[in-house]
């Protein structure tokens, strides 16, 4: 995890926050609460929080909410014709959800 500041008065970090490292063999989609968790508890806690698909549970996001921070990350799946791909969304401005 890392902050990120878009607020030209504050002139914030951007600071990486939290490292965790599992082996490529094992999933580390259960790890976003901790991670979030941790953060709160020892540095900026999250207010929203950007993930890859993998992270986009609907156990995460509900866990992330009561900690009160918005998860956002795309669909599982491949998107159908019309819809938005994930390079599209990957290339949108952050300040769409900033």
């Amino acid at each position: 995890m890392e902050t990120y500041c878009t607020d030209e008065k504050e002139k914030g970090f951007n600071l990486v926050t939290y490292v965790h490292v599992e082996p490529a063999y094992k999933s580390d989609a259960h790890a976003l609460i901790r991670a979030i968790e941790l953060v709160k508890d020892l540095t900026i806690p999250a207010q929203k929080v950007f993930a890859d698909f993998l992270y986009r549970s609907d156990d995460n996001c509900e866990k992330a909410k009561k900690h009160g921070v918005e998860l956002i990350a795309p669909l599982m799946g491949t998107p159908k014709e019309g819809d938005l791909s994930l390079i599209y969304d990957m290339r949108m401005p952050l300040d769409r959800y900033l």
